[in-house]
């Protein structure tokens, strides 16, 4: 559980120091043939990351809606 809340906490630092990464209108017009900049490769990157984190919640709770919706909260 706390390897889960460190690495929530890791996300929001990640998106607090480069806000574009959860920005709408950036999200939308990303496009994963372009990995030519740095910023591309940091999207494509954060991405993995954020779906990693969200299947090691839902293997870690058994994919319990109920567990990981509390999870969440905390």
């Amino acid at each position: 559980m706390n390897a889960l809340r460190s690495q929530i906490d890791k996300m929001i630092d990640i998106s607090i120091e480069y806000p574009y990464l959860e920005d709408d209108k950036y999200c939308e017009k990303w496009s994963s043939k372009d990995k030519s900049t740095v910023i591309t490769m940091r999207y494509e990157n954060y991405c993995c990351f954020v779906f990693n984190l969200l299947e090691r919640g839902w293997k870690h709770f058994g994919g319990n809606k109920l567990k990981i919706e509390k999870m969440a909260i905390y």
